[in-house]
């Protein structure tokens, strides 16, 4: 009979079991019966035949007949849970046309095709009467029924027998004839004879070693998966389309933020955990579903952490295109957005270098200039007020226009420092008296309605430092806070302390643990945001329309090189205090010369080679005031000629270090050629560093930076007249 096995044989085999099951008049045709022809000649007599060849007269040969006994209802002998809905109708046919008993040949027929093991018993031994080729391909045969197949089956067809109902057995695990693996579902039903008692057994075997083999595999695919989604370092989640809240969230939720996966399920937890700065664009976002897209945001992790999530969104579309939901994967970001935040950090700052480098280059050179002016100001300045009487209402507008011009020397200063070209000069310091010196300047900056306290510890030991920057420490942070201040009332404390840092507290501070000296400056005035506080040291940030110097840039430039620190710390509308941490040293601190009003004096001929007309003029006259002859000099060469012609009367130089055709450092070396002796004095608006820097400090017999008054002036040229005088160090 021709056909294939599933639903086409079920079809086929229904509607003949049907036909056989039905009467019918003799010599009724089966049209009905798809690929098979038939015909009922008689009583419980039916004759079918292949219609692929032309049909004999029924009886002849190319027919095949089959004595038919009463059926048997299939539905009371077939268990549908046991097998599939394609095969389950081909099952009840074989059940049902084995019932009925079909001649051997008829059933061979049916049933040799059929890709499912059938194993038939009958009578009272139970012996085989039918085993078709699949079971056989599976190991089973009548000669081998001690096999582990044969011994099973044979299990199953006792215990039917017994009971009287079917026995299911799935996934039994036996070797095929080659030794392979195979997994069997198997099924015996009980045979009965017309008068319903059991006469046989019916086993059909279902190889589902290939189901078994892909239940496995995706079984693995799937563990693999978890696996998978357990090892990466993100979040695979799955929300419903415009709902808050998740359906799915992956264990690595756990690891990555550390809340409980329950917590994830929650409708309003997303929103509780998003970075404020980024919780309203986030939840519009989520609020308007779009296409796949992707987004980078910031939440908090459980500890407290600031995580940056990179959250890749992929929308799952019905038949129509709607949204029915969204999956996506969140990855840490945070090292990635670090490293960006590092990046630009580097970038900015190398450019703020730059633009220190371009400023140090001109302050540089307006320090030099201004310093050239304040030459001509402050030394005629001084040297009026040495030619005053003390009790001459000039003088005190004399001494005002010295402290100013003073003052405006120490601006000068700080370009020079931001500028590279100024040099520490170290001594041991007593800051407390440092800070008590300052006292009236510290005064002239706060308003009328501000007051200044001074809590100075008489009992904190040393510093080593540079007196001139560390009292513009002390200016720079008063001037500070007299500013935040303004012109409404306060106070504005000044303190000295000590403190023995710990390691965890020098730490903090980026400072070696030991003992140090304090000074505060606090006030109570308008305090800093925590956008400002962390510019606080950037030369190229200010709060004000307009500023005093480089503020604490400055201060922060000074400390760290005193090898210090500075702590901050403010509340808005409540104040600042700001705290300086000074290495404490052992050493005493270094006396103070006594000043006394007694200016050196003294006679010779002194040499001044210097580009700038009013310096000169401004020397010559404070050096002539102080007993002197002077010729002077408008450039190198004609210095040269100068000390050529009168080098047995010359007893000092005193010799600008930069000037146009003949530099300083060129007339320092002739000059050297000339007199391994000559007493050279060095003046200059930049300062010792670029001296140095050039090798002209070696054999000098003085250091004058401009500008300066006469006192300074004299003092310098009577050292280096002096005999033994060794220069600068």
């Amino acid at each position: 009979m021709p056909g294939s096995a599933g639903s086409g044989w079920s079809e086929t085999l229904t509607r003949i079991t049907a036909a056989l099951a039905g009467p019918r008049a003799p010599g009724a045709v089966l049209t009905e019966a798809a690929g098979v022809l038939g015909e009922q000649l008689g009583e419980g007599s039916f004759w079918l035949a292949d219609p692929r060849h032309e049909a004999p007269p029924p009886g002849t040969a190319g027919w095949t007949q089959a004595r038919v006994a009463e059926p048997v209802p299939v539905a009371l002998r077939v268990a549908p849970a046991l097998v599939s809905e394609v095969d389950r109708p081909l099952l009840q046919v074989l059940v049902s046309v084995v019932s009925c008993a079909l001649d051997r040949a008829t059933l061979r027929g049916i049933l040799d095709p059929m890709p499912i093991g059938v194993l038939v018993r009958r009578g009272p031994h139970q012996e085989v009467s039918e085993a078709n080729p699949t079971l056989r391909a599976l190991g089973w045969s009548a000669d081998n029924e001690g096999s582990d197949l044969g011994a099973g089956l044979r299990f199953m067809a006792d215990r039917v027998l017994a009971g009287g109902g079917p026995e299911v057995k799935r996934g039994w695990r036996v070797q095929d004839p080659e030794g392979s693996e195979v997994y069997l579902d198997v099924t015996t039903q009980p045979l009965h004879a017309s008068d319903g008692a059991i006469d046989g057994t019916a086993t059909f075997v279902v190889n589902t070693t290939e189901l078994v083999r892909q239940r496995r595999a995706a079984e693995t695919a799937q563990q693999r998966q978890g696996q998978l989604l357990q090892s990466i370092h993100a979040i695979v989640w799955e929300a419903p389309a415009g709902s808050p809240g998740w359906t799915y969230v992956s264990d690595g939720a756990i690891a990555l933020l550390g809340y409980p996966l329950d917590r994830w399920l929650e409708p309003s937890f997303w929103r509780t955990i998003l970075h404020e700065d980024d919780r309203a664009r986030v939840v519009a976002n989520s609020g308007a579903v779009r296409g796949d897209h992707e987004l980078e945001y910031r939440v908090f992790a459980a500890d407290g952490r600031v995580v940056w999530l990179h959250d890749a969104v992929r929308v799952i579309t019905d038949g129509d295109g709607g949204s029915i939901a969204l999956r996506g994967v969140m990855l840490d970001i945070t090292t990635r957005k670090e490293a960006e935040e590092e990046r630009n950090r580097i970038q900015t700052e190398m450019v703020d270098l730059q633009k220190l480098e371009s400023l140090g280059v001109m302050a540089g050179g307006i320090a030099h200039d201004f310093n050239n002016l304040l030459t001509v100001i402050l030394g005629n300045a001084s040297l009026a007020a040495m030619r005053l009487p003390d009790h001459s209402s000039a003088r005190s507008a004399i001494d005002d226009l010295i402290s100013n011009a003073q003052r405006a020397a120490d601006l000068t200063r700080q370009l020079l420092a931001y500028s590279g070209r100024t040099q520490l000069s170290s001594e041991t310091l007593d800051l407390g008296h440092l800070v008590r010196e300052l006292r009236g300047l510290m005064v002239a900056t706060l308003s009328k309605s501000a007051t200044l306290e001074m809590e100075i510890d008489p009992l904190v030991p040393a510093v080593e430092g540079d007196p001139t920057q560390l009292q513009q420490v002390v200016m720079n942070l008063t001037t500070n806070a007299a500013e935040s201040l303004g012109e409404r009332a306060g106070r504005v404390i000044v303190q000295t302390s000590f403190a023995a840092l710990q390691p965890e507290e020098a730490a903090a501070l980026n400072l070696s643990p030991g003992a140090y000296v304090v000074l505060s400056v606090q006030d109570d005035g308008c305090g800093m945001s925590a956008a400002v506080k962390k510019r606080i040291f950037d030369p190229f940030f200010t709060t004000k329309a307009h500023g005093r110097g480089l503020g604490l840039a400055a201060v922060h430039g000074i400390v760290r090189v005193h090898r210090g620190a500075v702590d901050v710390r403010t509340k808005e509308q409540v104040g600042t205090v700001v705290s300086v941490y000074l290495p404490a040293t052992s050493v005493r601190p270094t006396p103070r010369p006594q000043r006394t009003n007694t200016i050196r004096t003294g006679s010779g001929l002194l040499l001044v080679i210097d580009d700038e007309a009013e310096v000169r003029a401004t020397a010559r006259a404070m050096l002539e005031a102080l007993g002197y002859d002077v010729i002077e000099a408008e450039e190198g060469r004609s210095g040269l000629l100068l000390f050529d012609r009168h080098r047995k009367e010359i007893r000092a130089v005193l010799l600008d270090m930069t000037m146009p055709v003949m530099s300083g450092e060129e007339v320092y070396r002739e000059l050297r050629l000339r007199d391994r002796n000559v007493r050279i004095v060095l003046s200059t608006g930049y300062s010792q560093v670029d001296a140095r820097r050039r090798g002209m400090l070696d054999g000098i017999r003085g250091f004058l930076q401009k500008p300066y008054t006469v006192r300074q002036l004299s003092d310098t040229i009577g050292r280096a007249l002096e005999d033994g005088a060794t220069g600068v160090e």
